[in-house]
Order: structure tokens, then C-alpha cells, then sequence
């Protein structure tokens, strides 16, 4: 067989390798053999050497090799010997060619034949994705294996992904997420998504439960509706009488009303003498409306104002049982006299400017009607009453022939004598209220009364004009009994003062009002709703989340992508909302791939066909699902939730063999999948939010041969140190290094309870932000450890964690070169020493370095030697938890700690405060 096919057949067999047992080529072994031959001597005499037999003629070893190499230059003088030097050289080749394959074709024997092992393939990676229906499909079964196109590799060869379970599309879309978390003594609640409101999920992410988010107290009390509330201006205040005696304080209570799309505060005080909380509102705020659409709440009853009463902490509110409501200085009550209409805060003749009985003023307002027995309170302002009695000033002075005064004549006894009537007035009657009552009051100068009336039933129909006399009924004051006398005045003013007429210049209206049971409703508060009217406060107990969806109907299928990163799995307990405005339970029919909230993944669940998007208990407009923390958990524990990506599902590279390897580096980018390979017309729009993730390229021949050798010398058992190591560095791609204690400390007497291993992260795979100081999440650390206890023995207690940083403050007092400005100086300085003692910073292909030191006179001389520093005026380091050393004093590192320099005091102390 000739040497090309020979090395042809075995380039077959294994692959071509660096190692060579005889690596030496033609001249080598000619210049050996010189080497070797000029001490045989020819001749008895020793004065010939076989080398001047093998090389003559000039024909040195490299002519010779030359010759070898290229024979088409042989001019045919070579002597006989030589040629057959050559020849035999070249019959060495195979065997040489043999010899030096021995290792590789043995370890293919070996690793191959024997063991049945071989390079690992090309592991596909894979997406998530979300379909979109086109908006004439209810809904669309996209089946498992469907192809979707990701365009094209580096080479042209196209990418398809193959999706891995059927997906059941409809035109459903999340649109809400909210949760309740316990702070304290209380609960709060928070919506980092909210799509109606134009709250978008944080671009960047957010952990369950993240007290970041800006939350509002959790109150636990009521939601009471009643028509009474509706008052439109004017000091307006709710008196609410409770049940039972409460011993909590005002101060924590919460009050708002509704005014159409938002809420009016009121303040809050709790009476002295009874448990009773009194609710003010202030004449400069809105009107009281009912809810337009405010929180998503609806009620069954017609659309009555609402009021908001709660607590955020302290013993919560006993039952409501009763409600009365006041108004003071009402400018909406529509006011005539008889001579037309008129304006309460104006100056105005209720009774005429010529006052007759009979004469008197008509008054409405929309807050009377619906009321029973409610109270109005009339107080006139009058101007330009007599300073003196209407007895003085009613008498009349007769004089005689002579023109002597006589006895004066006392037309008005005293000043009650000017008196008004009630009435309520329809088109069908004129009903009294109450008896007749004075206008004034006083034994001198006359002073104005009140006027206070009981209404009887105002259950009338409210109407639209200015004019009381319009309305189906309206309240009549009449001037009875006694007229202030204009008319007598007028047929002999001889001896009378003029007649006062009643002028007021303003009318001030209080009405007070209690509501009947009928007439108000009170419902149990909940964090985004309330429940019925029937029920029971409900108690938070467990901190929950909720989901929210609109356009899918029940019976259809909740898929959803969870882009998350774990901790640990939560126990979950998971709710619908039903058309009874309960929460029922829907653990049976969930699917959950995510592992309880540990990992990202698919999750599913069926829609059940009483579920509900007009429950009060939540906002309406949206199915709701609710997922209850049953156990206690600590906030730290709760996943990082990223995204979430609705009618989902994952697929997989179809083609990884095919696909160039370089792309396995960076895999698909976000984006890249729009639509499937076969167009489907059920199908709109294809989402892929975030790049691919678990792609790996196929093993390369010399990979393999690192890789094998390692495994035969562990066998995927841990029985040392360096098992572990190898081990977490070959099966997790997250891991730049694996270190454990340095051997003084695994000497020890005792020996340690617990095999400690500290991972170094490789800063592409971290699960924090903080370049200086990756960290992977504790849920990966757990999974590392039941890996790697599955390889061990059941004795072993294994423990792994993450670095511990330490932070290490330096301070320096510089003189830098004449011209450099010195907030540029300390920043570059900053970057410089930044790149040599923690380079891992700015090259995320170093990995920090556990147990480092900072030697004082190295980094003393670092900072001379930079190029904008003239000299060093000081020096000082100060590891945190330790008092500053003395001058010179290097900072040592423990084997699980990386020293971290940091030049603000601020930040140090911020830092050690953290840990």
C-alpha cells in the first residue's frame, strides 16, 4: 500500500493529533546517524570513521535529506550505499507512520470499541415563543412540531425550530399582575402591570413581592353605597355609627368617596363620647358622584355613590350600623320667592318688599329627595333690623289738639310676634311640617332664629330646572299670623317708624339626613375589590399574587411562558374567580412546568366555565387568577420574574447538526422568529421575546480527548476534592472555577463536618448586576449541591457558595503633575487600579480571584509609577469589619473572600450596613 493511502486509511481511523511517539524527521535521523557513525572506526588503526563512509562527495546530511525529500533532483552519481541509506528510510516511513498512530488508534480502541463513548453532538437550543390568532379565529390548535423560521446562520443554512407541545391559541392576552404582601403589622398591595392603566412590566424585571415597587396600605374595612352620599357641594359630612365598641385610633382609619373617575379624601375624627367616626369634606372639593369606572368597580343596585372606609393597621372596624349625612352652606338648593328666583349667598326679600301673610319663598335641593325624616335647617342672615325691640319700634305715638304725645299704642307685642309656616308643597297638596315658628327672637334688639323642619318622605322624581316650583315637591316657608304692617303704615304713617322689611344676605341651609337599613349597603373590603354584601370581612392570611386576562372565555386554555429565575419552589396554591364572586380552586387542573415558580417554563391551566370577569372582587373587564403562598417564605426566596409571555410555548434548533458551529456562541437573538415556515392563515404574528438559551456545539475531537480522560479518572463518582471540582466545572456551563479551602484547613482536627466548595461564576452566567461581584441565585446553588450529593456518599454533607466579597476602602492624598486636573487624575487612577487588582470587572473571561491580597508597597508603588501621579503624599487600606491598620499593613484575604477596592466612604459603610 502506498504511504498515501496508508495515511489516508488511518486518518480514517483517528484524527490527526499533536502528540508523536517519533516525532524526528529525515535529517534528524541523518544527522544522528553521523553523529553516531564518526565514533565506529573503519580500520584497525582508528584513523577512518564510518561517517567519511556514509557522507563523502560532500553529501552531508542535509543533502542528503534534500535529496530524500525531493528525488526528481537526484542527479543518479549517488553512491550505491547512500541510495540504499535513503531507500531504507523510506521503508521506515510506514512503519514510523504506524508507531506514531499507536496512541491515538489505542485510545480510539480504548474510548470507542471498548467503552462505547464519543464526542458529544451539537445540543440544540431552544425559545419561547407566543402566538398571535388572526382576529377572525376564536381560537387555534397549533400543533407540537410545528416549524418556525429564524432565518439564516453565518453559512446560509437556514434555522427552523420545532415547537415541543401542542398550544391551543385564542385571543386572550395577560393584562394585569398584582400581588398583596404582609409588611409589618399590615399588608400592602402593588400592580407592576396593569395594561389599562398604562403600567407596563418593568423593563428590566422584578422579584415577586419586590417591596421596590411603590405599594399602598392593604385596608381591611368597607365599601358602603348609598344614594344619601350623593351631595354635590358645601360642607358635606358622613356621621357613621358602628356596632360595637372599637378601641383603635382615627389616625389609621381611611376615608375616600367617590367623584366620578377618582376619589375625594375625607378627614377622619373619632367622637369623644361614642365610638362614632365623623367623615368631613371641605366646600372646595368636587362633587359627589358615583364611580365612573373607578377601580373597576361595579354593583348590581342602580349607580350610587360609594364610600371607602378602612384601616391599614390596628384592631379592625366593627360592623356599620347606621349612617347619617349633613351639608352645610349647600349652594346647589334652588331658592324663589314670589317674586322669582333668587340665590342663596345673595342678598335677597324672601318674603317680598311689600311682606304680606301668605307671602313667603319656595326651596329644593336633589340631596332631599330620596331621604325620610331627614332635617333642614334654615338660618337667614338678616340686615337692617331695628336696633331696638319691634315693640318700640311698632308703637305708634298719637298727639292731641295740643300736640301733646299721648299714651303710646303697642302694635306688636313682643319680637317673636313675626311668625312662618312649613310647608311641603306638590301639585296635589300643601302639607304642614311642623308648627308654626318665630322669625326673630330677643327682648331688645331683635335677633334671628332658626327655622328647623322634619321632611316628610321625599320619594319623588328629581327634575331639571332652577325653578322649585318645577319639581314634584319643594319646601314652602310662608309668613303667617302676623304681617310687618306696610299696608297700615301706608294708609296713616303719622306717628309709626317705617315697617321693617325682611331682607336677608344669605340664606345658610343645613340638612342632616340618617339613612334607612334600606337605603345604604355596606360590603367587605378586599386589596382590589370587595366581596357581597352578606359576607364577612375577609382575613389576609397568605401573600398572593394575582393574574389577570381578557378576551378568552371560560372553557379555553391559559398557556403561559414564565421567563423567570428561581430560588427555591414556592408552595402554590392557585384560585380562579367565579361568577358567585368567590375565589374556587384550580390546583387539579394546572399544569406547571415552572416547578412551583423555580425555573422558567410552561405553564397551563384550563379556564373554568363559571369563571367570571364581572366579579367584584377584583377589577372587572378580566378573568382573575389568584396563587397563594401557603408556606412562610422569605422574601428573598421569591423568584426574579422577568416577563411573561401568553399563548406560549418552547421550540427547539431542528437542524443543530447542520448549523455552523460558531452560532451555537451567541445563539438566536431576541426577535429573530416571526412566523412559521408554512405560512398558516390562522396566525398573525409570532413573539420572541428573549434570545434562545442551552445551545451548545459539537465537541471537537480534542475536547473529546480532554474531556474523556477526566471522566475515566472519576468514573461520575466524588471521591475527592478535585471529583467535585472537575465535576461542577464540566456539567454546569455557569462556572468559570470551582475552589475549595487550602489544605491547613482540610488537615484539621476535628476533621470538618461539611465539604465546603466556593464556585467562582463566570460573569456572563450571573444571576446579579454587579459586574465586581457575581453571584449565582441560591436555586442554583441548591441544584449544584443535589447534583453533585447524587455522586457522593450518603455520608457526605456538601456545600457550596458563592464568593464572599469584602470590601476594602483606599484612601490616598496625591500631588498630581502640574496641568492635570485632579477629578480627572483620581478618576483615571480609579480605572487603572481597578484593571489590575479586579480585572474581572472589565474582561468577563477572568474570574474573580478568591484568597488575593493587596500588598501595601506593590500598590503604593502602582500608584507612583502612573503616569499622571507626581508623588504620593499617603496611603491607608481598611478592610471592612476591622479597624484601620498601621501604615504598611497589607489586607489578606480568607480562601473564600475576594478583596474588593472601594473609595467612598459612603458606599463602604453602605455596604457593610447591607451585610
Amino acid at each position: 500500500m502506498a504511504q498515501t493511502g496508508l495515511t489516508n486509511k488511518l486518518a480514517a481511523i483517528v484524527s490527526d493529533t499533536d502528540f508523536k511517539l517519533d516525532e524526528r524527521s529525515t535529517l534528524d535521523i541523518l544527522n544522528w546517524l553521523k553523529e553516531y557513525a564518526e565514533k565506529i572506526p573503519f580500520d584497525q588503526e582508528k584513523k577512518q570513521f564510518w561517517s567519511s563512509f556514509y557522507f563523502f562527495q560532500k553529501n552531508s546530511p542535509q543533502e542528503l535529506a534534500n535529496i530524500y525529500q525531493n528525488a526528481n533532483k537526484a542527479n543518479g552519481l549517488l553512491p550505491a550505499h547512500q541510495a540504499f541509506l535513503l531507500a531504507f528510510l523510506k521503508l521506515l516511513e510506514t512503519t514510523k507512520t504506524l508507531f506514531n498512530t499507536f496512541p491515538a488508534r489505542h485510545r480510539n480502541l480504548y474510548y470507542r470499541e471498548l467503552l462505547g463513548l464519543k464526542p458529544r453532538d451539537a445540543q440544540a437550543d431552544q425559545v419561547a415563543i407566543g402566538i398571535t390568532l388572526s382576529s377572525d379565529r376564536i381560537e387555534y390548535l397549533v400543533p407540537n412540531g410545528t416549524r418556525f423560521d429564524a432565518g439564516h446562520d453565518s453559512a446560509g443554512n437556514p434555522l427552523q425550530y420545532v415547537s415541543e407541545s401542542n398550544v391551543l391559541a385564542n385571543q386572550g392576552e395577560l393584562t394585569d399582575l398584582r400581588w398583596c404582601r404582609k409588611e409589618g403589622d399590615g399588608w400592602k398591595s402593588a400592580i407592576p402591570l396593569n395594561l389599562a392603566d398604562n403600567i407596563v412590566f418593568p423593563e428590566n424585571g422584578i422579584r415577586l413581592f419586590s417591596p421596590r415597587l411603590n405599594g399602598v396600605p392593604v385596608l381591611s374595612g368597607y365599601l358602603i353605597t348609598s344614594p344619601l352620599f350623593a351631595m354635590l357641594a358645601g360642607e358635606r359630612s358622613i356621621k357613621v355609627t358602628l356596632a360595637d365598641k372599637w378601641t383603635g385610633n382615627a389616625d389609621h382609619v381611611t376615608a375616600k368617596i367617590s367623584s366620578g373617575d377618582h376619589w375625594l379624601s375625607l378627614s377622619v375624627k373619632k367622637e369623644k363620647d361614642t365610638d362614632d367616626l365623623m367623615l368631613c369634606l371641605s366646600a372646595n372639593d368636587d362633587p359627589i358622584t358615583p364611580p365612573d369606572n373607578l377601580d373597576g368597580m361595579t354593583f348590581d343596585a342602580p349607580v350610587v355613590p360609594v364610600l371607602k372606609l378602612g384601616i391599614a393597621q390596628g384592631p379592625v372596624l366593627p360592623k356599620i350600623k347606621d349612617i347619617e349625612i349633613s351639608i352645610n352652606g349647600n349652594r346647589n338648593v334652588y331658592y324663589a320667592s314670589d317674586g322669582g328666583v333668587e340665590q342663596t349667598d345673595t342678598a335677597s326679600f324672601p318674603f317680598g318688599q311689600l311682606p304680606s301673610l301668605g307671602s313667603g319663598f319656595n326651596l329644593v335641593a336633589p340631596e332631599w329627595y330620596g331621604t325620610e325624616s331627614a332635617t333642614l335647617t334654615m338660618t337667614p342672615q338678616w340686615v337692617g333690623l331695628p336696633k331696638e325691640g319691634f315693640k318700640e319700634w311698632y308703637k305708634e305715638v298719637k298727639k292731641n289738639e295740643e300736640g301733646q304725645e299721648l299714651s303710646p299704642v303697642y302694635r306688636i307685642t313682643a319680637n317673636d310676634a313675626f311668625k312662618a309656616q312649613g310647608y311641603l308643597v306638590t301639585p296635589q297638596k300643601r302639607e304642614k311640617l311642623n308648627e308654626v315658628q318665630s322669625l326673630f327672637s330677643g327682648d331688645q334688639e331683635p335677633q334671628g332664629k332658626s327655622l328647623k323642619f322634619t321632611l316628610p318622605a321625599m320619594n319623588y322624581l328629581l327634575a331639571d330646572s332652577p325653578k322649585p316650583n318645577d319639581w314634584p315637591a319643594s319646601i314652602r316657608l310662608e309668613l303667617v299670623e302676623q304681617d310687618f304692617m306696610h299696608t297700615q303704615y301706608w294708609q296713616d304713617p303719622t306717628g309709626k317708624n317705617l315697617p321693617y322689611t325682611p331682607q336677608i344676605s344669605a340664606l345658610q341651609i343645613q340638612f342632616n339626613a340618617k339613612a334607612k337599613p334600606k337605603q345604604f349597603t355596606v360590603y367587605p373590603l378586599t386589596p382590589f375589590g370587595r366581596g357581597e354584601a352578606v359576607a364577612k370581612t375577609p382575613a389576609l392570611v397568605h401573600e398572593a399574587f394575582y393574574l389577570g386576562f381578557t378576551g378568552i372565555l371560560p372553557g379555553q386554555t391559559l398557556s403561559l411562558y414564565w421567563q423567570l429565575e428561581g430560588i427555591k419552589a414556592l408552595t402554590l396554591s392557585w384560585f380562579y374567580l367565579d361568577k358567585s364572586n368567590t375565589w374556587s380552586k384550580l390546583d387539579k387542573l394546572v399544569d406547571d412546568r415552572t416547578r412551583n415558580l423555580f425555573d422558567r417554563g410552561i405553564w397551563r391551566t384550563l379556564l373554568p366555565q363559571d369563571a367570571s370577569n364581572q366579579a367584584a372582587l377584583m377589577p372587572t373587564g378580566r378573568y382573575w387568577l389568584k396563587a397563594e403562598i401557603t408556606d412562610k417564605t422569605d422574601p428573598q426566596d421569591y423568584p426574579r420574574i422577568k416577563g411573561l409571555l401568553y399563548n406560549a410555548t418552547t421550540a427547539t434548533l431542528a437542524n443543530a447538526e447542520t448549523v455552523e458551529q460558531d452560532y451555537f456562541i451567541n445563539g438566536l437573538a431576541a426577535g429573530s422568529i416571526k412566523q412559521p415556515v408554512n405560512t398558516v392563515v390562522a396566525i398573525s404574528n409570532v413573539t420572541q421575546p428573549w434570545p434562545s438559551w442551552n445551545g451548545r456545539p459539537r465537541e471537537t475531537e480534542q475536547d473529546f480527548l480532554k474531556r474523556i480522560p477526566v471522566r475515566l479518572s472519576h468514573r461520575n463518582r466524588v471521591l475527592s476534592w478535585g471529583n467535585m471540582v472537575t465535576l461542577l466545572k464540566d456539567h454546569f456551563v455557569s462556572l468559570f472555577d470551582v475552589r475549595h479551602h487550602s489544605g491547613g484547613k482540610l488537615t484539621t482536627i476535628p476533621a470538618p463536618g461539611k465539604q465546603q466548595l466556593i464556585v467562582i461564576p463566570d460573569n456572563r452566567y450571573k444571576d446579579n448586576n454587579d459586574a465586581l461581584r457575581p453571584e449565582l441565585n441560591p436555586a442554583r446553588l441548591a441544584e449544584m449541591v443535589r447534583w453533585l450529593s447524587r455522586l457522593s456518599s450518603p455520608w457526605a454533607t456538601i456545600e457550596i457558595n458563592n464568593p464572599t466579597y469584602v470590601n476594602v476602602l483606599i484612601s490616598y492624598q496625591l500631588v498630581f503633575v502640574s496641568g492635570v486636573n485632579p477629578d480627572y487624575g483620581h478618576h483615571q487612577l480609579q480605572q487603572e487600579l481597578s484593571r489590575n487588582y479586579m480585572p474581572w470587572g472589565e474582561n468577563p473571561a477572568i474570574g474573580v480571584t478568591t484568597g488575593n491580597c493587596i500588598d501595601y508597597y506593590p500598590l503604593l508603588a502602582t500608584i507612583q509609577q502612573f503616569s499622571l501621579v507626581e508623588r504620593v503624599m499617603g496611603l491607608t487600606l481598611e478592610k471592612h469589619g476591622k479597624q484601620a491598620g498601621a501604615v504598611g499593613e497589607s489586607i489578606w484575604a480568607d480562601d473564600n473572600e475576594v478583596l474588593i477596592l472601594v473609595w467612598s466612604k459612603e458606599k463602604f459603610d453602605k455596604e457593610l450596613a447591607h451585610e
